[in-house]
């Protein structure tokens, strides 16, 4: 179940990015809502 649950949070993420590098309007203030995205992540 485990597994499971990293496999679909790491799914999520990489649509998350995905989406962000998409948004060329917000390219800047979607870099650094990631930044903060994953810091709270590593925290």
């Amino acid at each position: 179940m485990h597994d499971i649950w990293q496999i679909k949070l790491l799914l999520n993420m990489k649509i998350f990015m995905w989406q962000l590098m998409r948004d060329k309007i917000h390219s800047e203030r979607a870099c650094v809502c990631s930044e903060l995205f994953f810091s709270s992540f590593l925290i």
